[in-house]
């Protein structure tokens, strides 16, 4: 990599990694790296993961270039998710995109079936403060072409996510119960929770792990995700924020179509019947 190129990568923030080795454990079993190694993943990666018929044979590589490793998705299905072990911070990582490893120690989760799996990630060499650098190629802007939204499941996301898109350089990730959440829309708590499995099963069978399952599970953990792919993916913005103030006459008389909330994103009214 030449100087030029370096100058830029510090510039944006990407750390430099010079020689520095990978650790990656799975089952209780850690595989050491070299810094001119790569290593797979999957049924039948150099890391044996499981042989769910489910799974693609190699599901992600970790390979180094430059001064940084890359966690390339090489899957046709599933998403790879990237999780700081020190912060709140996540990525997904689409089929056939990439990331740079940014921490120092990470998770790659995903979901192949109904079973869930983790692997944990280290880099020897690692930065001062993880910077927030986009995915390669990875979570891509959703539009109403891709990912019909009604009001209600709209304003759902919005109240989870009011406080990260208000407060965007927060250090922690501030997410209400659902309890607070449904107060916020002056909704019961049986039909936010309804709704928000509603949402979640939306997301999952457009291929965003960790949203669907046993309830016990997800509890906590389900909105977190929640609320970090709708803002990483564009779903939602601050943009979004004046439609908690609608109130349900509002909704039901209001064509939010024509509410200028962002250019990008229209409100699709088709899925309605899943509201009250």
């Amino acid at each position: 990599m030449g100087d030029a190129r370096l100058a830029r990568n510090e510039q944006r923030g990407v750390p430099r990694r010079p020689g520095s080795s990978l650790a990656v454990g799975y089952a209780g079993e850690t595989r050491h790296v070299a810094a001119s190694s790569e290593l797979s993943f999957g049924r039948m990666g150099d890391v044996v993961i499981d042989d769910n018929p489910y799974m693609h044979r190699i599901v992600g590589r970790f390979l180094p270039r430059g001064d940084l490793w890359w966690l390339q998705n090489v899957g046709a299905r599933i998403v790879l998710e990237l999780a700081d072990c020190a912060s709140a911070s996540l990525y997904l990582v689409k089929p056939g995109a990439e990331s740079p490893l940014h921490f120092s120690a990470a998770l790659v989760r995903f979901q192949a079936g109904r079973a869930n799996y983790q692997l944990e990630v280290s880099v020897q060499a690692a930065p001062a403060q993880p910077p927030m650098a986009p995915v390669v190629g990875g979570v891509e802007t959703i539009t109403s072409a891709d990912l019909p939204m009604t009001p209600d499941q709209l304003r759902l996301v919005l109240s989870l996510a009011e406080a990260a898109l208000r407060d965007p350089l927060a250090r922690e990730l501030r997410i209400p119960s659902n309890r607070q959440a449904a107060q916020r829309l002056g909704w019961t708590l049986t039909r936010f929770n309804r709704k928000l499995d509603n949402v979640c099963q939306k997301l999952a069978k457009r291929g965003v792990p960790g949203l669907h399952g046993d309830v016990g599970e997800l509890a906590i953990d389900r909105r977190k995700r929640l609320v970090t792919y709708s803002i990483e993916s564009g779903l939602v913005g601050p943009a979004h924020l004046p439609l908690l103030e609608l109130t349900d006459v509002d909704v039901t008389d209001v064509d939010v179509t024509d509410v200028d909330v962002t250019p990008d994103l229209q409100l699709a009214d088709a899925d309605l019947a899943d509201a009250e």
